[in-house]
């Protein structure tokens, strides 16, 4: 899987966990949560960054941003795989 985190200033403890779930309006969204523990199906990154094999299909050539500004702070993705997006930009939609 190639995922690149840009701007990546993170100061975490633990890793954080990357995954695609059902939800919101496009069909998918992704969902971090931190993690302890690195099972044998994850791939991890930069050594922060932890995405089971499973993901791969809907993350592989993922571009991960963090911005922060006046308005508040966010993550932002480039996802050649995703071939659809909802106006908010919360979710997206990849053909099977």
């Amino acid at each position: 899987i190639g995922v690149r985190l840009v701007g990546s200033e993170m100061c975490i403890r633990d890793r954080a966990r990357l995954q695609v779930k059902a939800g919101k309006c496009a069909g998918l969204v992704y969902d971090w949560t931190f993690d302890t523990s690195k099972t044998d199906d994850d791939k991890e990154i930069d050594g922060v960054l932890l995405v089971d094999k499973s993901n791969e299909p809907y993350l592989s050539g993922i571009e991960i941003g963090y911005k922060a500004d006046l308005m508040g702070s966010e993550f932002t993705y480039i996802n050649p795989k995703a071939q659809a997006a909802c106006g908010c930009g919360i979710s997206f939609h990849v053909e099977a």
